[in-house]
């Protein structure tokens, strides 16, 4: 399934490998592990390892907002691209917090080609 499946003591979760990595002055060089706890397929994904997308990741979310920009197809964009950037399925993004996933998703802005920050997509330092 996915690459960042490794067995712990208290059962199997995805992503355990990895581990909290400071972010870099380089915004594409940045790295963000998110801890979170969502059941999957009778494991547990305990984290969420988020980096700069590449260009196929970018356009398979992409491809959520061909229909339009409705407030649906934007979350369905930010969902697909979440999924992609950590490996993990879209079913577990799907289960995570609102809140997390705009945490998420505020991370990933500013790393996608074209971003200009506005008041909704700039975070408080």
């Amino acid at each position: 399934m996915s690459d960042s499946l490794q067995p712990r003591g208290n059962g199997a979760s995805f992503g355990a490998q990895f581990d909290a990595a400071a972010p870099h002055e380089n915004p594409l060089d940045s790295t963000m592990v998110m801890e979170i706890d969502i059941p999957w397929q009778s494991q547990r994904v305990t984290r969420l390892n988020l980096k700069e997308p590449t260009a196929g990741q970018y356009e398979r979310a992409l491809r959520e907002v061909q229909a339009g920009t409705d407030a649906h197809t934007i979350q369905r964009y930010k969902i697909t691209l979440i999924a992609e950037v950590a490996n993990l399925p879209r079913q577990v993004i799907e289960r995570m917090r609102a809140s997390d996933v705009e945490k998420a998703f505020l991370f990933l802005a500013p790393l996608l080609p074209g971003f200009q920050a506005t008041s909704e997509t700039s975070q408080p330092t």
